[in-house]
């Protein structure tokens, strides 16, 4: 076992190590990048250009991958704006179904939730950005990793106690960890799960909440939890913008994050009128099409970042 080998395996809680699979307990298998397999077109956005398989085609793939850890990492860049320097990447996992074909999650996640597998999809993402980490960390860079975490394997808790437990020993690796889920999920977490998320803030993990619809935000449950980031769709910006009073509420946001020390991005920019539109109101990152696609190659090899 590779884990095993470095010395990285982490020790399961009692609760791990009663209920749940001594898988669970590898929580870093180190593997190399894979080969870079031929790239997204530019033109087509990614989800376009994948095959529609049959729900047994998927299931098929899903269980293939995760028999052989074969969930690839995809990333999109965050960027700094103005100046559009890549500052933080937003990881993806994908199954690969040949070369060049990758499966998206808006296209696997429902049967990997039917086939009890999307915490495996998880767990072997989550080895993939921890291996990145360590390789970035040799090379004196320093990037962040954004991973969206569902709701299933947020409620696991032998795998999320084991997660900490791992971080706990290896601190040097959590703080460029950013945990992400969805607004409508952050609001109804059992307390259960809130005490999981405390734990790994203290690690040094961080959080940020996405596919928020609108500004008036409960502020002491995200100080309470340790969410640094906030996620809105640059149309959903736009559409305020666009009713009486709407410049005042986005300069009133911007305003109150800053104080909370709370960090605003922007994402699913997709031109460069949303962001001329966006820049009168000092916003920090963009994240969207416009600024760079899902793809391979940067997520095992970042560029330098702002």
């Amino acid at each position: 076992n590779v884990a095993n080998q470095s010395g990285l395996r982490a020790q399961p809680t009692q609760a791990a190590s009663t209920n749940t699979p001594q898988k669970y307990a590898d929580i870093l298998a180190r593997r190399a990048p894979p080969p870079m397999m031929s790239k997204p077109s530019d033109n087509i956005p990614f989800e376009e250009q994948t095959p529609q398989f049959t729900d047994s085609m998927i299931r098929e793939l899903v269980q293939n991958a995760v028999t052989h850890d074969r969930i690839e990492m995809f990333a999109q860049p965050i960027v700094k704006l103005p100046s559009r320097k890549v500052h933080s990447l937003e990881v993806f996992a994908r199954i690969r179904a040949k070369a060049g074909v990758y499966v998206p999650a808006s296209q696997y996640r429902k049967l990997a939730i039917e086939q009890d597998l999307l915490v495996e999809v998880d767990r072997i993402l989550l080895h993939n950005v921890l291996d990145s980490v360590r390789v970035n960390k040799k090379r004196d860079m320093t990037i962040n990793y954004f991973i969206n975490i569902s709701t299933t394997t947020l409620k696991d808790f032998p795998f999320m106690s084991t997660l900490l437990q791992f971080l706990r020993s290896d601190r040097d690796l959590a703080p460029y960890l950013i945990f992400e889920f969805r607004q409508s999920e952050f609001v109804i977490l059992n307390e259960q799960v809130k005490a999981l998320l405390k734990g790994l803030a203290r690690t040094g993990c961080q959080f940020s909440i996405d596919n928020v619809t609108q500004p008036n935000l409960n502020y002491a449950d995200l100080r309470d939890l340790n969410v640094k980031f906030i996620k809105m769709d640059s149309s959903d910006l736009i559409k305020i913008l666009g009713t009486d009073g709407g410049s005042e509420q986005i300069h009133k946001l911007k305003k109150r994050l800053d104080a909370e020390d709370m960090t605003l991005i922007v994402e699913k920019v997709e031109t460069e009128r949303d962001v001329r539109e966006l820049l009168d109101f000092e916003i920090d990152f963009g994240e969207g099409y416009l600024f760079g696609k899902p793809n391979l190659e940067i997520a095992y090899r970042p560029r330098k970042t702002a």
